[in-house]
C-alpha cells in the first residue's frame, strides 16, 4: 500500500473532529449500528454506504480525496446513506457523524463530511472548527446551491460531489 494513502487512513481513524451543529437526538449511537462501525474501522474518504457511485466514481473520488490531504492535511469525507433518520437533515447527520468517526486531525479540526442520502433527496456539510474559518457556512452554501445541487437535480451524483469537493478546496487553499 503507497504510504501517502496509508498516512492519510491512520491520520483519518486517529484524529478527532470538532463539528458544529446540534442533533436532534444527541444521545445517538453509531456504534451500536454495524455499517457504521465498519465504516470508522476502514477509515476510508469515500463512505458510499448507499452504493451511488460505481467502482471507478469511487476510486476516482478517493484518489482526489487523500492527493489532497497529502498536500494541505485536510481532510474531506464522502458518505452516502439511504436514511438520516433519528436525525432531522443532513447536515446533524453529518455533523454526528464526523465526531463519531474522528475526521479531521484534532490540534487543527480540520474536517469535513459531505453527506448524501439519495433516497431521502438530503444533503448537508458539516465542518470542523479550524475548517469554519475558511469555508464558513456561507461559502458552503454558495458551493451547494451554485455547484452541488443542480448536478443532484439531474441525478448527477459523482459530478455534483467531486466538483463541489473541487470547489471547497480551491477555497480552501485561497483562505490558508
Amino acid at each position: 500500500m503507497n504510504k501517502k494513502i496509508l498516512f492519510f487512513i491512520i491520520g483519518l481513524g486517529l484524529s478527532l473532529f470538532s463539528l458544529d451543529g446540534h442533533t436532534q437526538d444527541a444521545a445517538f449511537d453509531f456504534s451500536k449500528i454495524d455499517v457504521y462501525r465498519e465504516a470508522k474501522s476502514k477509515a476510508l474518504p469515500v463512505q458510499d454506504l448507499d452504493s451511488v457511485f460505481s467502482e471507478k466514481e469511487r476510486k476516482t473520488l478517493s484518489k482526489m480525496l487523500i492527493k489532497y490531504h497529502n498536500k494541505s492535511t485536510n481532510v474531506i469525507v464522502v458518505v452516502t446513506v439511504d436514511s438520516i433518520a433519528p436525525f432531522q437533515d443532513a447536515r446533524q447527520m453529518a455533523t454526528a457523524l464526523g465526531r463519531y468517526w474522528g475526521v479531521g486531525h484534532k490540534e487543527k479540526n480540520n474536517g469535513l463530511i459531505m453527506l448524501l442520502c439519495k433516497p431521502c433527496r438530503s444533503f448537508g456539510i458539516a465542518t470542523g472548527d479550524g475548517t469554519r474559518k475558511t469555508l464558513t457556512d456561507s461559502i458552503c452554501m454558495k458551493t451547494m446551491e451554485e455547484v452541488i445541487f443542480p448536478q443532484l437535480k439531474k441525478e448527477e451524483y459523482f459530478k455534483g460531489i467531486k466538483e463541489g469537493a473541487e470547489t471547497l478546496m480551491q477555497h480552501w487553499d485561497v483562505g490558508n
